[in-house]
């Protein structure tokens, strides 16, 4: 366990740090937004939204956004080729979430002449030749560039030879100064943990929520409907649809998890935005590692 308390001055040195970082990239550019999570996970939430503070800040246009539920959307998309393509961040890249990487590699292979953004990413595979395979499709790739979010992946992607890769801070740190602090602290632990295949087997759970526990039934029927219209936008190709559908979603679920984090004082958790959200709260965290080491990696780069 590793106690951590994170000053809100050091978060707005993250803030700009990735300010500096994505200015050249991004700023006053036509942008496609890919891979955005239409499914119950607050942390891509955050990411989500923290994606869509950075576009704010440097006056990025976004002509739309596609999921990897809509793999036929993008088949049909013809854009110039001066539109950046951005790549949700987060911590599915790798071979344990074949959806999202499939999807991926469809995009780079339909616009091998436009620039490639992977926001902040931790990379894991449980097959090595999986991940040799995948970095010759990067290296091929002359316009893509990869951020990663802790040094393990970062090595990993330099050991094979991926040098477009740079390391900067999860993109959810962005929303720093965008929550209001609670105004008073209690005493109240709030054991956050997660119930799913990251989940380490012997981490206590006895009296600890997830995502899907502290997420009102309103909001999970919200999230299903969400989901189906998306399905149904694969096919009907309406633009501008899943851009309204998704950042409806997003905003409500941040909201409540926000909400539900002010109750507590401060935080057990092995989800790395369990820690983030924390850090954006000012509240005390005893974090946990996951089964792939997300937040001692994390911590080690930008918490120490």
């Amino acid at each position: 366990m590793i106690e951590v308390s994170c000053s809100v001055s050091k978060l707005l040195e993250q803030k700009e740090e990735l300010l500096t970082v994505f200015k050249p990239l991004l700023e006053n550019k036509k942008v496609f937004f890919l891979d955005v999570p239409v499914y119950l996970n607050v942390g891509d939430s955050l990411i989500y939204l923290g994606t869509k503070e950075l576009f704010r800040l440097l006056n990025v246009r976004v002509l739309g956004s596609i999921s990897a539920c809509e793999p036929s959307r993008l088949e049909k998309l013809k854009v110039d080729k001066d539109v950046v393509f951005v790549f949700q961040g987060g911590g599915n890249f790798g071979d344990i979430y074949s959806l999202h990487q499939e999807f991926r590699h469809l995009a780079l292979s339909r616009f091998p002449d436009n620039q490639f953004i992977l926001m902040p990413q931790s990379i894991h595979y449980n097959n090595p030749n999986s991940f040799k395979t995948d970095c010759d499709l990067y290296r091929r790739h002359q316009k893509f560039d990869i951020f990663v979010r802790d040094k393990f992946s970062f090595d990993k992607f330099i050991f094979e030879n991926v040098n477009q890769v740079k390391l900067c801070p999860d993109i959810a740190t962005l929303l720093v100064g965008t929550f209001k602090l609670p105004a008073s602290k209690v005493d109240t632990k709030l054991f956050f943990l997660r119930k799913d295949i990251e989940a380490v087997s012997d981490t206590e759970i006895n009296n600890s929520v997830d995502w899907i526990d502290i997420t009102p039934k309103k909001y999970l029927r919200l999230l299903s409907f969400t989901k189906f219209i998306v399905k149904k936008n694969n096919r009907l190709n309406v633009s501008g649809l899943t851009d309204y559908l998704v950042s409806n979603l997003h905003v409500k679920l941040v909201s409540n998890a926000y909400s539900y984090f002010s109750c507590y004082g401060q935080v057990r958790t092995d989800r790395l935005h369990g820690l983030i959200l924390s850090q954006l709260l000012q509240m005390n965290c005893e974090a946990l590692d996951n089964k792939y080491k997300k937040l001692e990696r994390y911590i080690k780069r930008w918490y120490a």
